[in-house]
Formats: C-alpha cells, sequence, structure tokens
C-alpha cells in the first residue's frame, strides 16, 4: 500500500496560477506564490491518485496549520515576533496528521483527500479543478524534460 503525503496549507485557497507565468515575472507577490505552491502539491497528490490509483498507489496531502518554526526569528519586525504569536501549533501538534496519514489503515482513508487536524476538509474549488492538476502536471513533465529528466 505505497503512500505519497505531501504537505500544502490553506493558503492554497489564495493561489493564482498562471501556467504561462509560473515564476511571477509579470507581478510578484511572494503570499500568492506560496499559495501557488501549496495549490500545486494538492493538485499534485490528486493527478497521482488519478494516473496511479489502479495500481494501487495513495496520494493525501495536508494542512499542518501554521506551525512554529523558528523560520524568520532572526528578522526584526513582523517575522521576528510571529512565532511568538498565540494562534501558531507546535512542530509536534503539526506532525500528527502526516503521521496519521503514514499509519492510518488504508481503507479508512480517501485516496486524493486533503487532510487538516487528522480530517478530510474540502480543499479550494481550484484545489478540485481536474483540468488544471492535469495541465500541472503535464507542465511538470514538460520542464523536467527540458532538464533532462
Amino acid at each position: 500500500n505505497p503512500r505519497i503525503i505531501n504537505v500544502s496549507s490553506d493558503l492554497h485557497k489564495f493561489a493564482k496560477i498562471n501556467l504561462k507565468d509560473l515564476n511571477m515575472d509579470l507581478s510578484f507577490s511572494s503570499w500568492t506564490q506560496y499559495g501557488n505552491a501549496k495549490l500545486m502539491n494538492i493538485l499534485s497528490s490528486k493527478e497521482l491518485m488519478r494516473k496511479y490509483e489502479g495500481h494501487g498507489l495513495h496520494s493525501y496531502s495536508l494542512h499542518p496549520g501554521v506551525v512554529r518554526t523558528s523560520f524568520g526569528a532572526n528578522n526584526s519586525g513582523f517575522w521576528g515576533v510571529f512565532n511568538k504569536l498565540p494562534f501558531m501549533t507546535s512542530p509536534e501538534e503539526a506532525a500528527k496528521t502526516p503521521v496519521y496519514l503514514a499509519s492510518q489503515e488504508i481503507s479508512k482513508l480517501k485516496n486524493g483527500g486533503y487532510y487538516k487536524k487528522s480530517t478530510l476538509t474540502s480543499s479550494s474549488n481550484a484545489g478540485s479543478n481536474e483540468k488544471l492538476a492535469e495541465d500541472v502536471w503535464k507542465l511538470s513533465e514538460e520542464l523536467l524534460a527540458k532538464k533532462g529528466y
């Protein structure tokens, strides 16, 4: 029962993917780009499930919470205090959902599902868009082929 578990984020709901401008060279926003990357994690999980479910592969994505990791703690201003905010999740708490997905009996999980706090939840409409998932997959293959992979 092979499983692939992709860590995403609820910030995928703010994604605005333009497949002709993946690097956002035309109009860059770090938050939008982060959301795009996390949405592509969800789409990749769903496309993996669609392509390989018949071979026994299971694929999931998850939101771990807003995790206190000390990321940006050496910065000044907002980022310097970000990890001290009261709504932050501990790394131990954030690890519970991926461990759940890795260890739960396959029959109790939804292949291609998006999980939060070890519970199946809905992704955005874009996260359920089969055409977008297929397009992201094809573009990924093209980009890898250009690099010789």
